[in-house]
């Protein structure tokens, strides 16, 4: 529970606002950028805070598919070619041979170091829930606290 007091002991609700809106930055928002997964640090940078006003925010990101997909994982699944004739894969220095048998309907071949096929199973993923584990830190609720409440006092000087 948040206690503040100030000399003004008044706070207007944008000031308010405002306040909320430095303390979710400063935590959550660097936390969620933080956790996001870096295969190349493009997704963990697109993340954004919006208020959309009555104390109501909204954090964002413009790659939501894949946000989504990391956060709740794929299962196998049959992927094909969609606006090329075939998908094209460096031939794995580690090869394994897929325990499933050929695809119904696939054309699969290799030429100068690549595979080339119409179809491919990929194993899906488990998933990683990031974004749920971030917003369900019992350390970053606190952390947030206590930005909140320097923020306000800060505000009512």
């Amino acid at each position: 529970m948040l206690k503040i007091s100030g000399d003004k002991g008044i706070l207007d609700l944008k000031k308010l606002n405002n306040a909320v809106l430095m303390a979710l930055e400063v935590v959550y928002l660097n936390a969620l950028i933080e956790n996001t997964p870096h295969r190349t640090g493009y997704l963990s940078t697109q993340w954004e805070l919006h208020s959309l006003g009555d104390f109501t925010y909204l954090f964002t990101n413009p790659e939501g598919d894949i946000v989504k997909a990391l956060e709740y994982g794929r299962p196998a699944q049959i992927i094909e070619a969609k606006n090329k004739k075939f998908m094209r894969f460096k031939i794995p220095t580690s090869r394994v041979s897929p325990k499933h048998g050929p695809l119904p309907g696939n054309i699969a071949f290799e030429k100068d170091g690549y595979v080339f096929t119409k179809k491919i199973l990929h194993p899906g993923f488990e998933a990683m829930k990031f974004v749920e584990s971030t917003f369900t830190d019992k350390t970053l609720e606190k952390k947030f606290e206590e930005k909140l409440t320097t923020f306000i006092k800060r505000t009512m000087k």
